[in-house]
């Protein structure tokens, strides 16, 4: 899991310091070839989309906690999992289920939620 955070670190860099518009960058990996199979890639994608459908101040809560509590712990996907779930008040098993745990692209709501819809 720190992994994903990491990479998705690099994204939210870019956003601040050269203002990229992660949703269109979201938006065009996922619909590259082979992206499905590039565990690197899929992390911050997740994380992206975990965004939008929380929104930004639950998941910026989410991260904050993480840095401040488990910088030099474990940290599973089930963890995180509880810890977004009790940050943002959202039941995200569906979420979670569809990104990490089916194996397959995720269904359409979890994939394009709120803002990436179009």
């Amino acid at each position: 899991m720190k992994e994903c955070l990491a990479a998705y670190a690099d994204w939210l860099w870019r956003e601040a310091t050269e203002g990229s518009d992660l949703d269109t960058e979201y938006r065009a990996a996922v619909g590259q070839d082979g992206v499905w199979q590039d565990s690197g890639a899929v992390g911050p994608l997740m994380l992206h989309a975990l965004r939008r459908t929380v929104g930004d101040e639950p998941f910026f809560r989410t991260l904050q906690f993480v840095v401040a509590n488990q910088q030099f712990a474990p940290l599973s996907l089930g963890d995180f999992e509880r810890l977004a779930c009790q940050e943002s008040g959202v039941d995200l098993t569906g979420f979670f289920t569809a990104w990490a745990r089916s194996g397959a692209i995720p269904a359409t709501q979890y994939l394009f939620p709120g803002p990436l819809y179009r």
